[in-house]
């Protein structure tokens, strides 16, 4: 989880470092964080235009 955020640290816009981060926590328990970093990385991937990436990402947070 570490690497994931320091890629955010040094890129905020990293959709990929959030939905890394998020499989992390829910793996660790954490599924409130898990939640919120899926909805981040779907909002950052549709933003980017990558829409397939964002409604996966829903799809994740949706099923916890």
């Amino acid at each position: 989880m570490e690497d994931c955020d320091k890629s955010i640290s040094l890129d905020s816009e990293n959709a990929y470092a959030y939905l890394n981060r998020a499989d992390i926590k829910l793996k660790l328990g954490y599924t409130g964080g898990a939640i919120t970093d899926y909805a981040k990385a779907a909002r950052l991937f549709r933003a980017q235009g990558l829409d397939a990436k964002a409604k996966d990402a829903w799809d994740r947070a949706s099923k916890l």
